[in-house]
């Protein structure tokens, strides 16, 4: 997690963080509890803000690279 990272400096330039998600509840509730997030968590299944910044469905390689 690059953004955990850089915690004290996003809260020093006054950015706040919030992480989204189209998983279902039971997904998110699931990775919350592995990773310890504790940054708000907005689940947007029908993708509506992925649409509105017009944000595309990333490849594998696309992340990993």
């Amino acid at each position: 997690m690059q953004l955990h990272h850089a915690r004290e400096e996003l809260k020093r330039l006054g950015i706040g963080v919030m992480i989204v998600t189209f998983d279902n509840h039971f997904l998110a509730r699931s990775y919350v509890e592995q990773t310890g997030l504790d940054w708000p968590l907005l689940i947007d299944h029908e993708r509506k803000l992925y649409q509105a910044f017009q944000m595309s469905a990333g490849s594998w390689w696309s992340i990993l690279s």
